[in-house]
């Protein structure tokens, strides 16, 4: 369903590259965006952790008030985006919005090697990835 190249770090700005391209154009824009997702998240799980290791470990540490309400915050946005994608299945920013809430379902999934597992928006909100 997908195909991902990543290029080795590049040394003059030090970023990583990744290419990944949907294989099947014909399956709907919501599951190419979980595909490419869950390939991205295979292919770079080592440099994500390197990201939570110094972005995010230790974060709540003092914080845990300020973190349990920015995980509501983010937990009740994601249940709104989920209503006005059902409600508007046709518009093209919310096609948009969807295909790009499904790509992190797919990054979580691929960075944890479990393809189409059940996630809730909880985990999501609280997920280090985020």
């Amino acid at each position: 369903m997908t195909k991902s190249k990543r290029h080795p770090r590049n040394t003059e700005c030090r970023w990583a590259f990744l290419e990944v391209d949907v294989i099947s154009p014909k399956i709907p824009h919501y599951l190419q965006g979980y595909a490419a997702g869950f390939a991205e998240g295979r292919a770079t799980r080592d440099l994500i952790d390197l990201h939570i290791m110094n972005t995010v470990t230790g974060y709540c540490d003092g914080a845990k008030h300020f973190c349990d309400e920015l995980a509501e915050f983010i937990e009740d946005n994601m249940n709104w985006m989920e209503t006005e994608i059902k409600e508007h299945p046709e518009d093209e920013y919310w096609q948009q919005v969807n295909l790009t809430v499904n790509q992190l379902f797919g990054l979580i999934h691929g960075y944890e090697n479990t393809l189409g597992a059940q996630i809730n928006y909880r985990e999501i909100a609280v997920h280090p990835i985020l």
